[in-house]
């Protein structure tokens, strides 16, 4: 549905000066040829000039509407780009703040990793060291059943 657009003052004048320029226009041609009663040169003149005149009203009536309908049109694009702008901003602080949070977690499961991995590390160096020691008892043993 198309919104009526509200007619300005300059349209109005212009309407007036084209009704006048039109009314005018023919009386005075209508009187010339009731005076001369000949299509002459002046006469052929004056009507291509008043067709001209009607034909720039015309034309300006025409650019006029057009230009409200393009400045209407950005006026709508303008605060549609302004809404989309702030619903990115929305949006990219949902996803900085879940960022954020993800951050944390893998921080909070990379300490924890860290902690498994010293104390795994830890319960290795017990048992290689366990191990360790129980060979040397096993190889002095294993020596001393040799001889």
């Amino acid at each position: 549905m198309e919104k009526r657009l509200k007619v300005s003052v300059f349209e109005l004048l212009m309407l007036v000066v084209g009704l006048l320029g039109t009314f005018l226009g023919f009386k005075l041609i209508n009187s010339l040829f009731a005076v001369d009663k000949v299509m002459s040169w002046g006469m052929l003149n004056a009507i291509f000039l008043w067709l001209i005149l009607m034909t720039i009203f015309i034309l300006l009536s025409f650019t006029v509407e057009v230009s409200k309908k393009h400045y209407e049109e950005t006026k709508s694009m303008h605060n549609l780009i302004k809404t989309l702008q702030e619903q990115m901003y929305v949006e990219q602080e949902e996803i900085e703040k879940t960022l954020t949070k993800q951050k944390r977690a893998a921080g909070k499961r990379y300490a924890a990793n860290e902690e498994i991995k010293e104390s795994l590390n830890e319960q290795d160096s017990v048992a290689v060291t366990d191990h360790l020691e129980g060979e040397k008892k096993g190889e002095g043993e294993e020596t001393l059943n040799v001889q």
